[in-house]
């Protein structure tokens, strides 16, 4: 969850942003920058926490977008989620590849039942 910052963070923070996201923020009028801002901000940190990534490469990739809906990432399902006035959250799933969707199907059911058994054991 992120508050909505202020102007001057915004315009010292946006150069870390991926570049579309940059253009964005700089195509909107100054009294939407700090929303759009903060929804951006929110997403990415969503993505990067889900992939296990952080901060360690910086906040530019990948690109999240500043829109009201976010960009499509690979592998990943990312959703705002409506918080109260002056807040802002996003969180981000990781999806199954078709390929790995094909290998749950092929999973015999008694394999599947002998791993459940196997990890209450280790409880």
């Amino acid at each position: 969850m992120e508050t909505v910052p202020a102007d001057g963070l915004v315009h010292d923070v946006r150069s870390a942003l991926h570049p579309r996201e940059q253009r964005e923020l700089a195509s909107l009028p100054a009294s939407a920058r700090a929303g759009a801002f903060a929804r951006c901000w929110s997403r990415k940190e969503a993505v990067l926490k889900a992939t296990g990534v952080a901060l360690t490469r910086g906040a530019a990739e990948p690109y999240v977008g500043t829109a009201l809906d976010p960009a499509q990432v690979s592998g990943l399902r990312l959703d705002d989620v409506l918080l109260t006035d002056g807040h802002v959250a996003a969180v981000a799933v990781g999806v199954a590849r078709p390929a790995d969707r094909a290998q749950v199907a092929r999973t015999p059911v008694s394999a599947t039942a002998a791993i459940r058994r196997d990890s209450t054991r280790s409880r």
